[in-house]
């Protein structure tokens, strides 16, 4: 299969639409983070969700929704901002609002070396989104 050649895509702007597309059929296949299947709103408006779709593939594990910084934000702020949310996601009520609002199950410190798989699949599918 090339592709380039074999395969249309499109860009939906949140897993849910990617789930929900392929539920009502605009879409054969959907790509989605961790098992977006299973957020509060698609379980409650399709409860058969898991029992009309399927996970064929999964990768390792590319850290999603990246809370981001100005690179020239001052570090003592950045270690502050990052303490505070991992601190916020590792909180009761802080996890369920994650979870309950965005599908986020955790935050976690990372930094560019864990998107290095990520990068290299888009390289090989799609490398002009990486141009700058």
């Amino acid at each position: 299969m090339d592709s380039k050649i074999d395969i249309k895509s499109i860009y939906l702007s949140s897993a849910a639409s990617i789930t929900l597309s392929v539920l009502n059929k605009k879409v054969d296949v959907g790509f989605i983070y961790n098992d977006a299947r299973t957020s509060g709103n698609i379980m409650k408006k399709f409860p058969k969700v898991l029992k009309d779709t399927k996970i064929i593939f999964t990768t390792d594990i590319i850290p999603a929704d990246p809370q981001i910084v100005r690179k020239n934000l001052e570090k003592y702020k950045v270690v502050a901002l990052q303490r505070a949310l991992v601190k916020m996601s590792n909180d009761i009520e802080g996890k369920k609002w994650l979870h309950d609002l965005f599908g986020i199950d955790r935050l976690e410190i990372t930094d560019e070396t864990e998107y290095f798989l990520l990068k290299e699949i888009v390289m090989k599918l799609k490398p002009e989104l990486l141009e700058r």
